[in-house]
């Protein structure tokens, strides 16, 4: 991947994730770097490997890392329409790998799905950790 800017719609409210464990969101300390190129619209490196398990400890979990976005892209990802959709799933494919997995687009979309459908209570609780995480 070449170093350059990235032309999607969306801004991410902070510029690093400096004095943050970043392992507690998923990654290794060794994508820090990629990490922060993304955060200033830029490319990575490499891909970033997502690593935070789901419930069934087989693989990593669409739905965490759609929460990280969440909070890290300004106004948020739930209410967007079906092109931003497509441009938030083009640069999640473009930008990660969950356990060194390419990103599979009928899962992703499909938990795109049940995350923005969670109750509002239930959506609320799971965004807690990460929202502790990454603004202490």
């Amino acid at each position: 991947m070449k170093k350059s800017r990235c032309d999607y719609s969306f801004r991410f409210v902070r510029s690093n994730l400096n004095g943050i464990e970043i392992s507690d969101l998923g990654f290794s300390e060794m994508d820090r770097s990629n990490l922060a190129l993304v955060l200033n619209n830029l490319r990575p490196k490499q891909k970033i490997d997502f690593k935070l398990v789901s419930d069934n400890r087989i693989a990593a979990d669409y739905k965490q890392l759609l929460r990280i976005l969440y909070l890290l892209i300004d106004g948020g990802i739930n209410e967007y329409s079906k092109e931003q959709k497509d441009q938030l799933f083009t640069f999640i494919q473009d930008t990660f790998t969950l356990n060194g997995l390419d990103v599979n687009l009928a899962s992703l979309r499909s938990r795109y799905s049940e995350w923005i459908n969670e109750k509002e209570d239930e959506f609320e609780v799971k965004l807690k950790a990460f929202r502790n995480i990454l603004f202490q």
